[in-house]
């Protein structure tokens, strides 16, 4: 399905992708593969993580990690200084099919659960004010509809497990589940699989917290209803979107509010690695809390060391080849932070 993928790819020509349903899929491979279709020109190249099947690909750096949600992948993204702020991205995969709405309502009070502790101090996460968040995916809603009414308004069902609900925009209103149509025809669909027994559906979904960002434009992508000379603008192909999944690529573009800018933090400052660049070792700090595993992980994706015992926070290095790496930090409360390392 590889050159059903590229063609997409490389059309849509994204910032940030969250892929589901990647089981036997490695990072590596997803890096090599986006380096080739949408070369960045820059050392790094594309940034890509995983938990389970879900994937993530983003241009900049992730500077935190969160694997403790169920079917739910938050990630913390470091985009461009000329944002003054990071961006929050969950990719989620809730669960599927009839007989799924207790897990899937149990799934969204988690992530309800999640928010509002990271709009207060303390907790798993800590966002500063009016970090922009975005929620997107393969929701499954084939039965019940709170879930989704949960995931947009905080009303939490279980509250004895996951504690009260309460409005998860930073205004303290509802977040936006965005109403997305198809490029090349009046339908919402984002699901089609003919020749079986279910109609097509919407089943992904994207939610954000429109009180500090902007959708400016969006659109379902299904090349099998463009004509002929909307293929060829763009260089694609009829069948490509059925042959690369029964699921169709969401696509949006986002603008940050001013407000988003107000009282940012970067968790950058909540991690001290130095000496950067660094030959022979390096001492790792997480402010207020305890550091459980460390990983060292190169520009493919592959973990070359791994530690739970840290001496003084210090790491050895010196038997790693001269570049780039990454560091995948753990703490014991199981925030992950993810920060680059240049080995001399």
């Amino acid at each position: 399905r590889l050159p059903y993928f590229e063609r997409i790819v490389s059309t849509i020509n994204p910032d940030i992708i969250g892929f589901l349903e990647c089981w036997n899929t490695t990072t590596t491979q997803v890096k090599s593969l986006m380096d080739i279709w949408l070369p960045l020109g820059t050392v790094d190249g594309w940034y890509v993580i995983k938990k389970g099947s879900s994937i993530i690909v983003s241009k900049w750096i992730f500077l935190q990690s969160w694997y403790s949600i169920d079917r739910q992948f938050p990630v913390l993204i470091d985009l461009p200084s000329s944002f003054s702020t990071d961006l929050l991205f969950t990719n989620a995969h809730l669960k599927c099919c009839d007989d799924g709405d207790v897990l899937r309502q149990e799934q969204a009070d988690q992530y309800a659960e999640f928010i509002l502790d990271a709009k207060t101090v303390g907790g798993v996460i800590d966002l500063p004010q009016n970090t922009p968040f975005i929620y997107a995916g393969d929701l499954n809603l084939v039965g019940s509809s709170i879930p989704l009414t949960t995931l947009i308004t905080g009303d939490i069902q279980d509250t004895v497990t996951y504690g009260n609900g309460a409005p998860l925009d930073w205004d303290d209103t509802n977040l936006t589940d965005q109403n997305i149509i198809q490029s090349d025809a009046r339908m919402a669909y984002t699901w089609r699989k003919d020749n079986t027994q279910y109609p097509p559906g919407k089943l992904d979904f994207l939610i954000h917290s429109d009180a500090v960002i902007n959708i400016e434009k969006s659109f379902i992508l299904q090349t099998e209803v463009m004509s002929s000379s909307r293929l060829s603008q763009y260089g694609l192909n009829e069948f490509d979107t059925s042959n690369a999944s029964d699921h169709f690529p969401v696509v949006s573009d986002f603008t940050i509010n001013a407000t988003a800018s107000i009282n940012q933090k970067m968790v950058k400052n909540t991690v001290s690695i130095y000496p950067n660049p660094a030959t022979t070792e390096v001492t790792i700090q997480i402010k207020n809390k305890d550091i459980h595993l460390v990983k060292l992980i190169d520009l493919y994706g592959k973990t070359v060391f791994q530690t739970s015992v840290i001496q003084n926070g210090k790491i050895d290095i010196k038997y790693l080849k001269k570049g780039v790496y990454f560091i995948n930090i753990i703490a014991v409360n199981g925030t992950a932070y993810m920060n680059k390392l240049v080995k001399l």
